[in-house]
C-alpha cells in the first residue's frame, strides 16, 4: 500500500488570515489611539476646554517666570 501525503493548505490559510485580521485590528487602534493624542496636544484646538487645574499651572508658571525676569534685571 502506499501512504497518502497531506499537504496543510487550510491551516497556513487560516493561520494567515488570523495573523492579517489582528494585524488590521492592532493598526486601527494605534491610529486611533494616536489621532486622540495629537487631539489632546493641539493647544489651538478650543473644542476641548482646558481643566482649572491646568489653567492655574499655566498661570503660576507665567508668574514664576515673570518673578525670575524681574530679579535678573535687578542684578
Amino acid at each position: 500500500m502506499t501512504d497518502e501525503v497531506a499537504v496543510g493548505y487550510g491551516a497556513f490559510a487560516e493561520a494567515l488570515l488570523d495573523f492579517l485580521i489582528i494585524g488590521f485590528t492592532i493598526f486601527v487602534v494605534v491610529k486611533f489611539l494616536n489621532r486622540l493624542r495629537d487631539k489632546s496636544h493641539d493647544t489651538k484646538d478650543k473644542s476641548v476646554s482646558t481643566p482649572k487645574d491646568i489653567e492655574l499651572l499655566t498661570q503660576l508658571t507665567d508668574l514664576i517666570e515673570e518673578q525670575n525676569k524681574i530679579l535678573k534685571d535687578k542684578e
